[in-house]
């Protein structure tokens, strides 16, 4: 089995400082599902991808005076990780050890915020089928009462609703130094590395394909790029749609 590509230092510096100064917005957005456990004990939380702690040490504190258990996993655990999170337990391992891991049916809360599109494989399809599987164990950890939360991107295609994913993810996994240079130049923070986005359709095809029910959903907001870049952007990569942090919350059906 091909691991999932690691991230590389100039993208950790970039994500945890963004994790820094979106971490409690997020709280924020999620406070609807958050206070139905706000006077519950024993509650158990998976944060998936959260190896700067921002995430997860906000979830502390919002849960101060309940006995709650928080685990957070991720391939890389960033510099920031400090002493500070020592009621959060770390593991440094793949999300595709789920299973092996935990047990069916353990957690109330799983999150992956900005993850899924960083699960890239060697190939698109192998990406996506990544992703898929890993939609899937996440569902056989969650309790049947659960909740599943993301937060992540729709990027649709111009001729087809993949079309936008597969081109974004051949061009950012591309290992040409001077390509790298110049997607980076137009902020592809995963330049060298890769990245997959789904389509709204391909989310939903997902979701159904596990008999996951789609609770609550924003539209997000467009990608944050000035008119005429976006426009030079979309044409470029031949992007629909493109919004960015958009939540998606799923039960089990």
């Amino acid at each position: 089995m091909n691991s999932i590509e690691k991230i590389n230092k100039y993208q950790m510096d970039i994500y945890a400082e963004y994790e820094k100064n979106t971490s409690q917005k997020l709280i924020e957005t999620y406070d609807h599902i958050l206070k139905l456990y706000k006077t519950n004990d024993n509650i158990k939380i998976l944060d998936i991808g959260g190896g700067s702690g921002y995430f997860s040490k906000n979830l502390k504190k919002y849960f101060h005076a309940n006995n709650c258990e928080i685990i957070v996993i991720d391939s890389t655990r960033y510099d920031t990780w400090d002493e500070n999170f020592y009621e959060i337990k770390f593991m440094e391992t793949s999300a595709e050890r789920l299973t092996e891991i935990f047990e069916k049916n353990t957690f109330d809360i799983i999150f992956a915020n900005r993850v899924f599109h960083h699960l890239v494989k060697p190939t698109w399809k192998q990406s996506i089928d990544n992703i898929s599987a890993i939609i899937g164990k996440i569902n056989e950890i969650l309790k049947d009462n659960g909740y599943f939360c993301i937060t992540d991107y729709f990027y649709d295609g111009r001729f087809n609703h993949t079309f936008a994913s597969r081109v974004i993810y051949t061009l950012t996994s591309c290992k040409n130094p001077i390509l790298i240079a110049v997607f980076k130049k137009i902020e592809a923070k995963s330049a060298g590395v890769g990245v997959c986005f789904l389509s709204r359709k391909m989310w939903l095809h997902l979701f159904s394909k596990y008999n996951l029910n789609l609770y609550y959903s924003n539209e997000g907001h467009v990608l944050a790029r000035k008119k005429i870049k976006l426009l030079v952007y979309k044409i470029v990569l031949f992007i629909k749609n493109c919004q960015e942090d958009i939540v998606m919350i799923l039960t089990k059906k």
